[in-house]
């Protein structure tokens, strides 16, 4: 039995975390991640957050679901401001960025049990093979996003925790990220169609481009470093995505 498929309960807790990576990594704008110390960028990144979220739960609505709801996005937004207060270091290194995720995951799980074992759940609007479509999709563009936006997080704080004073030229700015971006991307679309051989297609493609550069063993662990985390994290999200919308697989 899947998540999805397991009842209103684990949809409702299915629809609160893909609300989360939706606003967090696919709503959330560089210049707002960067910004939050200021009003004019925090506001609307809460704002979106908790738009995110009503939409998600318009299956499973009630007032009383979106006032938790509501009480969340702010939640975030106190979480991130708190985090933005921090060092720059601190505030976007690896670890920062694990504590603040596990810190908006647990106010997601405390506001699931709120509801589920004080407020109640409403009959959903959909029928259970909507319903399982619904959280499905959302499960999907969620997983999408975070390994994108997110993955590139932690391949970067991986690399510096592991690569210190090794840098790789990137020539174009910003072309490494939307490399890394496109990795995990192609590398999640092969995970869930079972294409496992491909995956070493494309860490081949992209070592040809590198050929030259990999003579040099200080680059070329700099290069693996940051190529198997990418593909380790496409891997990883392309597994849960997968137990949690096909039954059987896992």
């Amino acid at each position: 039995m899947t998540v999805v498929a397991a009842g209103p309960e684990a949809a409702l807790l299915a629809l609160l975390v893909a609300g989360h990576l939706l606003g967090d990594f696919a709503l959330q704008s560089e210049r707002m991640a960067e910004g939050k110390r200021r009003r004019r960028y925090l506001v609307p990144h809460v704002g979106l957050v908790a738009l995110t979220h009503l939409a998600l739960i318009v299956p499973l609505f009630s007032w009383s679901i979106a006032g938790i709801v509501l009480v969340v996005a702010l939640s975030h937004g106190l979480i991130d401001l708190i985090k933005a207060r921090g060092s720059r270091e601190r505030a976007h290194g690896l670890g920062a960025f694990l504590v603040d995720q596990v810190a908006h995951i647990a106010v997601l799980l405390l506001a699931w049990a709120v509801i589920v074992h004080w407020i109640g759940l409403p009959e959903p609007r959909l029928s259970e093979t909507g319903l399982h479509i619904f959280v499905s999709a959302a499960l999907v563009a969620g997983a999408f996003a975070f390994n994108a936006t997110g993955g590139a997080t932690l391949v970067s704080g991986v690399l510096a925790l592991h690569a210190a004073g090794l840098e790789d030229d990137e020539g174009t700015p910003g072309s490494g990220r939307l490399i890394g971006i496109l990795e995990r991307t192609l590398g999640l679309i092969l995970v869930l169609v079972g294409q496992w051989a491909a995956i070493m297609i494309l860490v081949a493609a992209k070592s040809i481009a590198r050929f030259d550069e990999l003579k040099d063993r200080r680059f070329s662990e700099y290069y693996l470093i940051g190529t198997l985390t990418s593909l380790l994290i496409a891997v990883i999200v392309g597994l849960a995505l997968l137990a949690l919308i096909r039954p059987g697989l896992l």
